[in-house]
C-alpha cells in the first residue's frame, strides 16, 4: 500500500525522483500520516503537494493544506478513502482509495474537472433513486450555474494575471514615484515625471479596455 502511494506520487511529480519521493514519504512525520490515512478511522483525505524548501524541489504530506500557509505550491495529489470510516485500507488499495491530481492553479483545475469530467458523468448517470425528474433538472440547473460562475472566476484571474505583464518598452517609473513621494504638499511634479506617469497609465487603460472587449468577466465595474 505504501509503495502504491509512493509510485502514484512519483509518476505525477516530474521534479522529484522516485527515490526522493520514497525517502520523503518514509520520514517519521510523513510515515505517521500515511499510516493514519491507511488505518481504521483514518482521515478521509490526504494531500501530497509539490513545493520548494530552501530552493530545492520537495514534497509535503498533509491532511489540511491550510497548514502550509503562504508556502508556494505546485502540483497537488489527493487521496480519498472510498471505504467506511471504521475500516482500514486493504491490500486492494486501488479499490479502497481514489487518487487524482490538480495543477498549480486549483481553481482552474477544478473548473476544468467540473465541466469536462463531473458534469458529463453526472448527466450520463441513470441511477438517481427516488429523485424526481423535476428535482434532477433543478440540480442540473444549479450545477450549470455554478460551472458558469467558476468560468467567470477563471476569466477574472486570467485578466488580472495578464494585467501584471508589463510592456518592456514602458519607462521605469520607480524613481519617478520616489520623486513624487519627496515632494512637498501642493508642489507640482516635474513635467518629465508627469509625462512618464501619463504614458504608463495610458498603456494600462488601453490594455484593460482591449481585454474587456474580448473577455467579459461579467464584473459590475472595472474596479471589481
Amino acid at each position: 500500500r505504501h509503495m502504491w502511494l509512493a509510485k502514484r506520487v512519483s509518476h505525477s511529480f516530474s521534479t522529484i525522483t522516485s527515490d526522493q519521493v520514497e525517502k520523503i514519504m518514509l520520514r517519521s512525520e510523513n510515515l505517521e500520516k500515511v499510516d493514519a490515512f491507511l488505518g481504521p478511522d483514518g482521515p478521509n483525505t490526504m494531500f501530497c503537494l509539490a513545493t520548494e524548501l530552501n530552493g530545492r524541489a520537495s514534497l509535503v504530506v498533509t491532511f489540511d493544506v491550510r497548514e502550509l500557509g503562504s508556502t508556494p505550491v505546485g502540483k497537488t495529489m489527493f487521496f480519498v478513502r472510498n471505504i467506511p470510516p471504521a475500516k482500514k485500507v486493504s491490500e486492494d488499495i486501488c479499490r479502497d482509495v481514489i487518487a487524482g491530481q490538480f495543477g498549480a492553479d486549483v481553481i482552474k483545475s477544478f473548473s476544468v474537472m467540473l465541466a469536462n469530467i463531473h458534469v458529463p458523468l453526472i448527466t450520463a448517470e441513470d441511477t438517481w433513486g427516488l429523485i424526481s425528474q423535476d428535482e434532477r433538472r433543478a440540480f442540473f440547473s444549479l450545477v450549470s450555474r455554478f460551472a458558469m460562475s467558476l468560468t467567470d472566476v477563471v476569466e477574472t484571474i486570467d485578466f488580472r494575471a495578464s494585467m501584471k505583464l508589463q510592456d518592456p518598452n514602458l519607462p521605469d517609473i520607480t524613481t519617478e514615484l520616489d520623486k513624487i513621494a519627496g515632494l512637498a504638499d501642493m508642489e507640482t511634479p516635474p513635467a518629465e515625471t508627469l509625462e512618464k506617469l501619463t504614458q504608463v497609465a495610458a498603456h494600462w487603460k488601453a490594455a484593460a479596455e482591449a481585454f474587456l472587449d474580448h473577455h467579459d468577466p461579467t464584473l459590475e465595474s472595472f474596479q471589481d
